[in-house]
């Protein structure tokens, strides 16, 4: 076989070769009619509390007698599209003073509303489908009826509110 012939077959079998390779890889290289993108965004949730009073002083409750006295407005915040609900809780057994084994109920009040103790405020914060922020404020209020019958002594409770999701 001559130099010649045998490079024509070679030159055959390589063509051959590069022909196959195209069509195994070409479906590969064909251009689709359709693409997708994921795309994905995320809002954290938000919820805020500020109270517009840090402190309330009840004078001397042997003498004075108080009748929904303001102690503060209550701003809640939030983007929570199921609402949230407040909750009030304080250090003493009941809404009351206490100094030692001596205390002194009161009554407090949530836009008016008496709150019996133990009970959660729970505000209706419906912020509708969009999730928008909204912001509510309500007054806390307190009464209390003087007891002449107290021993002296300093008498205190601390409320401590809390904010939380639906």
């Amino acid at each position: 076989m001559s130099i010649s012939k045998i490079l024509e077959n070679t030159f055959s079998i390589v063509c051959l070769t590069i022909i196959a390779v195209i069509f195994a890889i070409a479906p590969n290289l064909s251009a689709s009619n359709h693409a997708s993108i994921t795309m994905t965004g995320s809002v954290p949730e938000y919820m805020s509390l500020d109270m517009s009073a840090s402190d309330f002083d009840f004078g001397d409750p042997s003498t004075e007698d108080i009748s929904n006295a303001l102690i503060g407005s209550v701003t809640v915040s939030s983007n929570s599209a199921s609402g949230w609900a407040l909750t009030l809780s304080n250090q003493n057994d009941e809404f009351a003073l206490q100094s030692g084994n001596d205390s002194i109920p009161y009554e407090l009040n949530y836009d008016g509303e008496k709150l019996r103790y133990g009970a959660a405020v729970k505000i209706d914060g419906d912020n509708g489908s969009n999730g928008a922020t909204r912001a509510l404020s309500k007054d806390l209020s307190v009464s209390m009826k003087a007891d002449k019958e107290l021993n002296a002594g300093s008498y205190s409770d601390e409320l401590t509110l809390e904010i939380t999701a639906n």
